[in-house]
């Protein structure tokens, strides 16, 4: 950022940075003044009155254009009019005193139009030397054209960009520019703009001298008149070459990585289908041997076996269902199966799959669904893989004689949210965000007392959104987690009366 405080210390000119010199010659302006201003008074002294005038005294305020300040011409102006006076005094005698008084008024009048008149002329000077030196050192190509877009001044930075010197493009129009690329409606929409007397604005790719290409944010405005006649054409280009190039590379890269994901996706798709059908077998075959009727009575050991075989292939199932899900979400492959459904009747039945480990996990279970004719339009399996996600959560983190809540109400607006509450280890922001990464697991001994793919959360989620829902996520280290789930009006087909919110 440029720091436009002014400096608490400013530098002081040198002597001889303050002294001025008359154009192409080493005396100091000065002291030209003073010859011109002692010249004059001699002239006016010598000649008669009325011969000479103060009107010679003009010369004194016109050599004022060359000073610096334009404050100066003021000053000469004055001591215009006193030597005019000083004139009028003591030159001889001679002609009509009325003439000679009409003639000084008219000199006293003439040196101050010729200061005013000089003054306003150095004005406007500095102001189109000021605009001539910002489009000059402007860091975009500022070229102008006459109307028949024939090119009549380029800026420095036309030079620095296309490589054409000024004089090679002087007279010539900037269809040399052309690179080829720009689509020719482009061109049509800038020259309907200006000739409409409009401004256009857009991005076009030229050509540099050498051949390189570049590409241009480009502004073009029609010059007007006093009359508001256009009388020639102003273009300035911002060269963003550079910023397109980082553009086109973050696209080019967005796709390649989309691309990666669905091919990662299909190919995580396709081995969990092949792993399913084996997987299959191994569950089945441990559950006969279980089977006393069909494997006979097996002992202690060999039991304990069948029993590790058969909960390995369960949990390894358990994440191969998981990665297949999130694979067919991410690769936007998810059907589903959308009907009404009573969303407090599958809530109820993820509950009961879940109460097991409540009961094993000694934890108190507090229901509030208490949501009353109410139906939705929903894949019920997904809804319920939703709430088992989440619930398993809860009761994984939750310690002994802690509290997990499930509960379904309205919000404004007609949404019906359903919410689980633990009590139980909670989660500071970091870990609350690695939590919502796929295979992203907090560290804790306590989450170790159930083998986890840290894909829940991830899939309960991309499931949530896939049905029109969304889930948010709310936790405090030491004080436990609320997972809020949210359906929109629009899903619901029977809502209670107002009275009944």
């Amino acid at each position: 950022m440029v720091d436009l405080a002014a400096p608490a210390q400013r530098p002081h000119p040198t002597r001889s940075a303050r002294v001025q010199y008359w154009p192409g010659t080493p005396i100091p302006v000065v002291a030209v003044l003073i010859v011109i201003a002692a010249s004059v008074l001699t002239f006016d002294l010598i000649m008669p009155l009325g011969v000479a005038g103060g009107v010679p005294y003009i010369a004194l305020v016109l050599a004022g254009y060359w000073l610096n300040d334009r404050r100066h011409i003021y000053t000469l102006a004055v001591i215009g009019s006193v030597l005019t006076m000083v004139g009028y005094l003591g030159s001889p005698d001679g002609g009509i005193p009325w003439v000679v008084l009409t003639n000084r008024a008219l000199a006293l009048f003439a040196i101050w139009t010729a200061a005013f008149l000089t003054y306003s002329y150095k004005k406007a000077e500095r102001r189109e030397r000021i605009l001539s030196h910002a489009v000059e050192q402007s860091g975009d190509l500022v070229f102008i054209t006459d109307l028949k877009g024939d090119i009549i001044y380029t800026n420095t930075q036309f030079t620095a960009v296309t490589g054409y010197e000024q004089s090679e493009v002087l007279g010539k129009n900037p269809r040399f520019l052309k690179s080829g690329h720009t689509p020719s409606e482009t061109y049509k929409h800038l020259w309907e703009n200006l000739l409409a007397g409009k401004s256009w604005r857009g991005e076009i790719q030229d050509r540099c001298k050498d051949g390189s290409l570049y590409w241009a944010a480009a502004r073009v405005t029609p010059i007007r008149d006093r009359d508001g006649q256009i009388t020639h054409f102003l273009a300035m280009h911002e060269d963003i070459t550079a910023r397109k190039t980082e553009h086109q590379q973050l696209i080019t890269a967005r796709v390649e990585a989309e691309m990666a994901n669905r091919t990662k996706s299909e190919f995580l798709a396709n081995m969990s289908h092949e792993l399913r059908t084996p997987l299959n077998a191994i569950i089945g075959f441990s559950n006969l041997l279980k089977n006393k009727t069909v494997s006979g009575i097996l002992g202690n050991k060999q039991l304990e076996y069948v029993n590790d075989i058969h909960e390995s292939g369960e949990h390894l199932l358990e994440l191969i269902n998981d990665v297949l899900d999130v694979s067919v979400i991410e690769a936007q492959s998810l059907n589903l199966q959308e009907e009404l459904i009573d969303p407090i009747k599958a809530a109820r039945a993820a509950l009961r799959i879940v109460a097991g480990r409540i009961d094993d996990g000694q934890l108190n279970l507090v229901e509030s669904l208490d949501v009353p004719d109410v139906e939705i339009y929903l894949d019920e399996r997904r809804f319920k893989q939703i709430l088992l996600n989440l619930l398993a959560n809860a009761v994984k983190f939750t310690p002994e004689g802690g509290r997990v809540e499930l509960l379904a109400k309205y919000q404004p607006g007609d949404k019906l949210c359903f919410s689980i509450k633990d009590t139980g280890i909670g989660m500071d922001a970091d870990e609350l965000a690695k939590a919502l990464t796929k295979f992203g697991q907090v560290d804790s001994s306590l989450a170790r007392r159930y083998e986890g793919t840290g894909l829940g959360l991830t899939l309960a989620t991309g499931l949530a959104e896939a049905l029109g829902g969304s889930l948010k996520l709310t936790s405090e280290k030491g004080v436990g987690t609320t997972a809020t789930l949210t359906f929109s009006a629009k899903r619901i087909a029977h809502r209670p009366d107002q009275t009944s919110h």
